[in-house]
């Protein structure tokens, strides 16, 4: 647990950070910053932020390879789930991304929510230990 030195500084992580006029957590600050509106390449939701997923991970190789443009919470869920070494490895399509058992759960409850919405997205117990 952290220590703040005052009210004022722990107040101000709790509201998030200003990106374009809205407040985001602060994982999802620098994610807004390279988004645009459109479609989900994964889930298929329509008006949504998107940030730009490289299919095989920048850290294995894959900085000028194919991307794909995904709402933030698929692209969360994703990192989420997954190490790069499992992305790199066999799950660098968006194919088999939907064909995971996990994603697929995920991919079904996104699909119902608002496009607006953000939901707090959480590391596996695998990824956390």
């Amino acid at each position: 647990m952290y220590m703040w030195r005052n009210e004022e500084t722990c107040q101000y992580l709790r509201q998030g950070y200003t990106v374009n006029g809205e407040t985001h957590r602060k994982e999802e600050a620098n994610m807004v910053k390279k988004s645009e509106q459109g479609t989900c390449e994964l889930c298929g939701r329509h008006e949504v932020k998107r940030t730009e997923h490289h299919l095989i991970p920048k850290e294995k190789g894959g900085t000028f390879l194919p991307t794909a443009m995904l709402c933030i919470p698929c692209h969360k869920q994703i990192h989420a789930l997954f190490t790069n070494k499992q992305l790199e490895r066999g799950l660098h399509t968006l194919d088999a991304l939907r064909d995971d058992e996990r994603m697929r759960a995920f991919l079904k409850w996104i699909r119902k929510q608002p496009s607006a919405s953000l939901p707090r997205i959480r590391k596996s117990r695998e990824l956390r230990q």
